[in-house]
């Protein structure tokens, strides 16, 4: 359900008084553009798509786009809140958290 989650969805759900939860080692912090990459999964066959998902979620965690994407979430006036397993976060670390407030986790933007 990470593709579920992305800065306009967290806008919503943010403006309907819920905070939504971004998946790092989702499709929407290891590519450039994940509405492509969402399209052509929903369109592959049922034979296909088990191996493109495969390749999908074996791309590594861009910190670039984590940071682009909380910057995102806070423009579209949302909480940030990410989900993350110790193991994705490994060689994490960089620019990505200096966009997280460090007061507390659930700053308003």
């Amino acid at each position: 359900m990470d593709a579920v989650v992305n800065p306009a969805f967290a806008s919503v759900l943010a403006r309907l008084g819920g905070l939504a939860v971004l998946n790092l080692a989702g499709v929407q912090t290891c590519y450039d553009d994940p509405d492509a990459l969402l399209e052509r999964i929903a369109c592959e066959s049922d034979g296909d798509v088990q191996r493109l998902l495969f390749e999908t979620y074996a791309e590594p965690i861009c910190e670039d786009l984590v940071a682009r994407r909380i910057a995102e979430m806070h423009a579209a006036r949302s909480r940030a809140a990410v989900a993350a397993t110790p193991g994705g976060l490994a060689g994490l670390g960089g620019p990505a958290w200096s966009t997280a407030p460090t007061s507390s986790w659930c700053s308003p933007r």
